[in-house]
């Protein structure tokens, strides 16, 4: 799953980093897996299961709405590779005094199938 999403924003205007970025941009991304879910079972083996992806947005300086431009890049990429943006499980926008990052979170599901491998 990982290499498909690397491969995605291989293209995109800011970094894209799995888990930590450790780097010194204004603006970044990173993202992971957070969950598996509605497991389904078939011949005493996983048939199908639900996977989740939370993506972080972090941005220095949000004058002018450049947060939630990335925001909507995000959801256009992960939805041309299947992905299902799931907002109910977003975070709030949020401020990390500490670093000065604006902060949102967005979460992400793709449905995976092993009954034809």
């Amino acid at each position: 799953m990982n290499r498909a999403i690397e491969q995605a924003f291989t293209d995109f205007p800011i970094p894209v980093s799995f888990i930590v970025y450790g780097g010194h941009a204004d603006a970044y991304v990173t993202y992971q897996q957070t969950d598996i879910d509605e497991v389904l079972h078939a011949d005493d083996s996983v048939s199908e299961y639900k996977t989740y992806y939370d993506f972080d947005v972090y941005v220095k300086n949000n004058k002018r709405g450049n947060y939630y431009d990335y925001i909507a890049a995000i959801k256009e990429i992960m939805e041309n590779i299947g992905f299902m943006w799931e907002p109910t499980r977003d975070s709030g926008d949020m401020f990390e005094p500490d670093t000065q990052y604006f902060h949102k979170t967005i979460c992400f599901s793709y449905d995976v199938s092993l009954q034809n491998k």
